[in-house]
């Protein structure tokens, strides 16, 4: 993506301020390799000054993260090794245009690939086993809720689906009850670097019972897929 992974759509310069358009860059999605996008910050704040006001004024525009980085890790439940070239990795969303006022507009739907991916082993399980995991790093755009993203980690050798979940919907089990009166856009919004641990079974399937998500336990029970 060069020097950034956004752009300017016209020239802020000589645009009205509603018709400010800013994409992501093509070539941030046409590699096999996924990117690690550069920060994308958006902010506004309204100020009137008189035009025969010459005091030097000085003015704080707070400003919000647009881009997210999601790791996930697969652990195998009974310490069989993991690959994480086994799987595919994949973001789907429709978040790469962006209105003046921060607002996603719709365009074709596009898929954010791993920008890192790796093996490793946290330690033994309880009965000595070396425990094994594979992980990968997803860089993608704004979350927003009227779009419906989905992480889908498919195996390899066959092209089972292993993940397929829409994702705000697993990131919103992880808002603590002390924030319950937060809106879910404003909850995504102040977050920007997520974590998720999924369990497999010996047969690479998910064990659709328990993930992590950042520092969070979640127990499924019965969440819309």
């Amino acid at each position: 993506c060069g020097d950034a992974s956004f752009h300017y759509v016209t020239d802020p310069a000589t645009t009205a301020l509603r018709d400010i358009r800013v994409a992501l860059n093509d070539d941030c999605l046409t590699s096999p390799v996924g990117t690690n996008l550069h920060p994308l910050f958006y902010g506004k704040i309204d100020v009137e000054i008189e035009s025969t006001d010459m005091t030097y004024r000085e003015y704080t525009v707070k400003m919000m993260k647009d881009t997210n980085n999601l790791r996930v890790i697969l652990q195998q439940i009974d310490g069989d090794p993991l690959d994480n070239a086994d799987f595919d990795w994949k973001i789907t969303d429709n978040n790469t245009l962006f209105a003046w006022n921060n607002d996603i507009i719709p365009q074709t739907p596009v898929e954010y690939l791993p920008w890192a991916r790796g093996n490793a082993s946290p330690g033994d399980l309880p009965d000595g086993t070396p425990a094994s995991v594979c992980w990968a790093e997803m860089s993608f755009s704004r979350l927003v809720t009227g779009n419906e993203p989905h992480l889908v980690i498919t195996r390899r050798s066959d092209g089972y689906r292993v993940i397929d979940i829409p994702l705000i919907n697993y990131l919103n089990l992880m808002k603590s009850e002390a924030y319950e009166s937060m809106p879910l856009q404003e909850f995504l919004d102040r977050e920007s670097r997520w974590d998720m641990i999924f369990f497999l079974d010996r047969n690479h399937a998910w064990l659709e019972t328990q993930i992590i998500v950042n520092d969070w336990v979640v127990r499924i029970n019965d969440i819309e897929q």
